[in-house]
């Protein structure tokens, strides 16, 4: 079988990192108040979206785990920002890899895929405009 040549996300970049978290409010507290961050959106008791000061997009997205969480389970995600959700998704799902709905999420709209070791990636598109979705 030949080499394809890789798929390229059009405009790819990092946008943030999610991480599951077992005391939210703590943790909230500990980015805001130890490394700087602020907070760009909350959704009380079960994320929080920081940024550095001046960065108008999330960095780190802090979420409530939905189960107490140890060392070793999966506590976090990436998120990678395009600017055609679309086409990504429907690039990917032709490739034959597993990817979910287009989905509303705060800040635009996502679809999830997991690496072969299942870790959790996020494709992400920013709502034009900047608000936050519903």
């Amino acid at each position: 079988m030949a080499a394809r040549a890789p798929f390229r996300i059009p405009g790819a970049r990092i946008s943030h990192i999610f991480i599951a978290v077992n005391d939210l409010p703590a943790m909230s507290v500990f980015y805001r108040q130890t490394l700087g961050f602020d907070v760009l959106y909350e959704d009380a008791g079960k994320s929080v979206f920081l940024a550095l000061p001046g960065e108008p997009y999330p960095q780190i997205a802090l979420t409530a785990s939905p189960k107490p969480r140890t060392g070793s389970d999966p506590h976090w995600f990436i998120v990678i920002e395009t600017d055609d959700i679309a086409s990504v998704r429907d690039r990917m799902h032709r490739d034959g890899l597993s990817i979910g709905g287009i989905e509303p999420v705060p800040f635009g709209r996502a679809a999830m895929l997991r690496d072969p070791e299942g870790n959790v990636i996020e494709i992400h598109q920013a709502e034009r405009g900047g608000g936050s979705a519903e």
